[in-house]
C-alpha cells in the first residue's frame, strides 16, 4: 500500500470554516494522502490563509466557474495514481483512504470504489424539501465525488461541465457505460453536510440538469458503433 499515491482534490469557494473541517479530516487520515490540491473556485474572501494552517496543501487559485470545472482543473494537475475528491463542506471518516486502498490492493481488477454516505443537517439550516428524515438516520449509497476513489488511469474523462448540478450523476452513468468497474463498500466513508448553500438545494435546476445529463448519456450510447 505504501507504493500507492493518492491525490486529493478539494474544490472550494468562500467558506473557510467548512474548508478547515474538510482539510482536518484529510490530514487526520490513518493513511495520509500523497498530495492535497485545494482548487479555489474564484473566492471573494482570502481563502489562501488556509495554506498557513495546512502548509502541505497545493493551493491553486482559479477564476470563478463552477464546482465541476474546479474538479476537472484539479484532475489535470494531480500526479497521484489514485484520485479522491472531497467537497469542501463534506468530512471524511479517519480511515477512508486506508479502507479504499486496502480494497484496491485485494481487488486489482476494480477501477473505482465508493463507500456509503451519512448525511447531517448543519445547525441552523432549514431542511430542504428533497431531504427525507430517514436519510439523516441511516447510511445512504455514496454516489457522490466525496465518497469516490478511482485509479487515475481509469478516469477516462472528466466531469461534464455542461451539467454543473448533475455532473456527478452524469459521470457515474457514463462510467458504467464505458465499462469502469465500480465496487460499493458497505462502510460509511464520508459525512455529507446539508446546508442552505448546497448546490443540490436548487431542486428544480438540479432535476433539469439530471434529465439533460441522462439524455446526453443515452445519445452517446446510441451513437457508439456496435461491435460486429
Amino acid at each position: 500500500m505504501q507504493s500507492q499515491t493518492v491525490s486529493v482534490i478539494i474544490p472550494a469557494h468562500n467558506n473557510i470554516p467548512h474548508l478547515k473541517e474538510a482539510l482536518q479530516s484529510v490530514f487526520a487520515q490513518t493513511v495520509p494522502p500523497w498530495e492535497v490540491l485545494v482548487i479555489d473556485n474564484g473566492s471573494t474572501i482570502p481563502l489562501a490563509e488556509v495554506q498557513s494552517l495546512f502548509p502541505k496543501i497545493r493551493y491553486i487559485k482559479k477564476p470563478y466557474a463552477n464546482v465541476t470545472k474546479a474538479r476537472n482543473d484539479g484532475l489535470l494537475l494531480s500526479q497521484g495514481n489514485f484520485i479522491a475528491f472531497l467537497d469542501h463542506d463534506d468530512v471524511w471518516v479517519e480511515d477512508k483512504i486506508e479502507k479504499q486502498l486496502l480494497f484496491f490492493e485485494a481487488h486489482p481488477e476494480f477501477d473505482a470504489c465508493i463507500g456509503k454516505q451519512m448525511m447531517f443537517l448543519e445547525e441552523g439550516s432549514k431542511k430542504p424539501s428533497w431531504l427525507k428524515e430517514a436519510f439523516l438516520h441511516s447510511p445512504q449509497p455514496g454516489y457522490l465525488p466525496s465518497a469516490l476513489m478511482i485509479r487515475k488511469n481509469a478516469f477516462l474523462e472528466g466531469f461534464n461541465e455542461a451539467f454543473p448540478l448533475a455532473s456527478d450523476v452524469s459521470w457515474f452513468v457514463n462510467a458504467k457505460q464505458q465499462g469502469v468497474k465500480l465496487h460499493h463498500l458497505e462502510e460509511v466513508l464520508v459525512h455529507r453536510r446539508i446546508h442552505e448553500n448546497n448546490l443540490s438545494d436548487d431542486y428544480t435546476s438540479l432535476h433539469k440538469d439530471i434529465l439533460l445529463s441522462l439524455k446526453d448519456s443515452l445519445q452517446k450510447r446510441r451513437s457508439k458503433p456496435h461491435a460486429c
